[in-house]
């Protein structure tokens, strides 16, 4: 005989919201490994703007994805534990999924603000791939 949890579900079973923010957040670490592995092997070869910018994209993008998805996991959590009773009337799956897609939209934008920022772009562009200014700030 099973025992049930505060939320309605079987003993030590995760909600499937849970599983969408894990998911979420394997996703966006998955993209900046392969986009610093991408900027280790092409980085050197080609140093142009363009690419740069394209690197910072897909590096700032899903960090900001990865940080806010943990921060949501953290919401989650606490919601799971704390109102147990009333967790699944707030954490739906359309509700996170919504959740998920307003988290890539800020992290979007956030790429946008800093990728395009002009005080990046006095920088020299040999300093730009990776290496620290030669000058301090």
């Amino acid at each position: 005989m099973q025992t049930a949890t505060q939320s309605g579900g079987s003993s030590g079973q995760q909600p499937k919201s849970t599983y969408l923010l894990l998911g979420n957040v394997s996703l966006a670490d998955t993209i900046i490994g392969f986009s610093i592995v991408f900027g280790e092997l092409i980085g050197n070869s080609m140093n142009s703007n363009l690419l740069c910018i394209f690197q910072i994209g897909m590096i700032v993008c899903p960090t900001m994805v990865s940080i806010f998805s943990v921060g949501l996991i953290a919401v989650d959590r606490y919601f799971y534990i704390l109102h147990g009773l009333y967790y699944q009337r707030y954490f739906n799956t359309t509700r996170v999924r919504i959740g998920i897609l307003i988290i890539w939209m800020i992290g979007k934008k956030q790429t946008v603000n800093v990728a395009f920022n002009p005080s990046y772009s006095r920088i020299p562009a040999s300093n730009r791939m990776g290496q620290y200014p030669t000058y301090i700030f």
